[in-house]
C-alpha cells in the first residue's frame, strides 16, 4: 500500500513539475516591483539633476553681474531673481532645507598670495600692485526625493574682476 501511494505521489509530482503554465506570470510578479522602483528612482534622480542645473544657471547669471562689480547686495539680488523662476528662495531666517540659500561674498587678494584676503579699499600689496577683486557665489538646497534619501545640492563660483 505504501508503495502504491508513493508511486502515485511521484506521478503527481512529475506532472506538476512538468506543467509550466503560469511560470512567466510568477516571474513577472517577482521582477515587476523591482523594475517599477528602479524607474521611479531614475525619475527622482533626473529631477535632482535638473534642479542642480537650475542652481548652476542662477549662479552663472549672477556671475555676469559680478563681473561688472555691482556689489554684493546687487549680485545676490540678481542671483535670487534668476533662481526664483525655478526654486523657492530661502528667507533670511527660518529657511527649510529644500529652499535655495544663496550667498555672495566680495573679497580682495594680492597677486603674490591669492589665498590671503586684504581690505579692498586700503589694502596694499607688494610692489604697490592693486589687489585682485573676487566674488564667491554659493548656493545650497536639499532635494526632497520620493524614493531616495534627501539629496544635497550645492554649487559655487569664484569670479575674478579684471
Amino acid at each position: 500500500m505504501a508503495l502504491r501511494t508513493r508511486s502515485s505521489l511521484l506521478r503527481s509530482w512529475r506532472r506538476a513539475t512538468a506543467d509550466e503554465r503560469g511560470a512567466s506570470a510568477v516571474e513577472f510578479a517577482l521582477v515587476a516591483p523591482v523594475l517599477v522602483v528602479a524607474c521611479l528612482a531614475t525619475v527622482d534622480l533626473g529631477m535632482a539633476i535638473s534642479q542642480k542645473m537650475d542652481v548652476d544657471q542662477s549662479l552663472r547669471a549672477a556671475s555676469q553681474g559680478a563681473m561688472l562689480d555691482l556689489g554684493e547686495d546687487e549680485v545676490e539680488d540678481l542671483a535670487k531673481a534668476v533662481a526664483a523662476e525655478n526654486s523657492t528662495i530661502a528667507p533670511d531666517s527660518g529657511a527649510a532645507a529644500t529652499d535655495l540659500d544663496i550667498a555672495v561674498d566680495r573679497f580682495c587678494a594680492c597677486p603674490e598670495s591669492v589665498s590671503a584676503a586684504v581690505d579692498c579699499e586700503t589694502g596694499t600689496c607688494a610692489d604697490e600692485a592693486s589687489p585682485y577683486v573676487f566674488y564667491r557665489l554659493t548656493a545650497e538646497k536639499e532635494f526632497a526625493s520620493l524614493f531616495l534619501p534627501a539629496i544635497p545640492i550645492s554649487s559655487s563660483l569664484l569670479v575674478q574682476i579684471e
